[in-house]
């Protein structure tokens, strides 16, 4: 009787593995092929049918650009007439009689296949765009450094000065630049490279911005303000003259001046530096997106 229990339970398995051996596409017409893609999907389990369904859109449509593609979902089987039609009209004959015939496992290694071939061109393409960034983006690297070892110190003094109406005033604005890099300090100003900017003079309660050009920097003794050299120190100093019959200036009330937020030594080559920090940026996005195809490889051919 255990025999007779063993031969059955064997025959069976006999047949179960001859019906997964026979399960083929079939493209002769649609409902065939829907019918082949539901035996095929029947007869796997396990980590195979999870590949089956990953490359299956994949390997009908012989493209590896479209490797973002779908899943193929279980449920979805019955319905795959109108997307048999579809791969019926951009397939020649010929294509469409090479997939015929086809097991799951060649199914799962052609999709594999061509989505290896797409992933290793597509990291091919963003190394190539990252090393045409790579120097640029090191510039703005090396600037933003070296930009860190240099510190303003401002001293800010105001001085009324003796106009004949006694409504004038002459605002000083000292800063002294602690140049601690390797490149020259060839100005000061808004990161955004914006000049003219502003001294902010007070008068108690009011305040004025005054535009101060570029051109409005001495160095000590009337020298010309730049470039201030690597390793040296320098004060700087702004003149800003203020003016207006609606602002007089008593002497009883002081008059203060603030060095402006915002402004930064801009240091040789300064003028690169915007084109270079998106460079910087659009290098760092690529690397984060060859990383994660870097891994999806990896995961697809293992």
């Amino acid at each position: 009787m255990k025999t007779a229990l063993k031969l059955a339970a064997c025959l069976a398995l006999a047949l179960s593995l001859a019906a997964c051996g026979d399960a083929k596409l079939d493209t002769a017409d649609a409902q065939a092929f829907t019918a082949s893609i539901q035996q095929m999907y029947d007869s796997t389990q396990g980590k195979e049918r999870e590949d089956f369904l990953k490359y299956f859109f994949i390997a009908m449509n012989g493209r590896s650009d479209l490797i973002t593609m779908s899943v193929l979902s279980s449920d979805e089987i019955a319905r795959l007439n109108s997307f048999f039609n579809v791969i019926q009209s951009r397939k020649r004959p010929e294509d469409l009689a090479a997939l015929n015939g086809m097991t799951v496992g060649q199914v799962i290694e052609l999709g594999r296949g061509l989505k290896v071939t797409y992933l290793e061109g597509r990291l091919q393409e963003l190394q190539r765009e990252m090393d045409q960034l790579k120097v640029p983006a090191d510039f703005y690297s090396g600037y933003s450094e070296q930009l860190e070892r240099v510190e303003l110190v401002p001293l800010a003094v105001a001085e009324p000065s003796a106009g004949e109406d006694g409504k004038t005033a002459e605002a000083k604005v000292t800063v002294t630049v602690k140049n601690g890099s390797d490149m020259n300090v060839t100005a000061l100003r808004r990161p955004d490279g914006s000049v003219p900017w502003q001294v902010e003079i007070s008068l108690g309660e009011s305040r004025v911005r005054v535009p101060v050009p570029d051109a409005g920097f001495e160095g000590p003794d009337g020298k010309p303000a730049f470039p201030v050299a690597a390793g040296q120190e320098a004060a700087l100093t702004i003149k800003a003259d203020v003016s207006s019959a609606d602002w007089p200036f008593p002497p009883e009330i002081p008059l203060s001046a603030a060095f402006p937020e915002g402004i930064e030594a801009c240091l040789d080559g300064c003028d690169k530096v915007a084109e270079s920090q998106d460079s910087h940026r659009r290098l760092q996005e690529l690397e984060r997106h060859h990383a994660l195809l870097t891994r999806e490889l990896a995961e697809t051919r293992a």
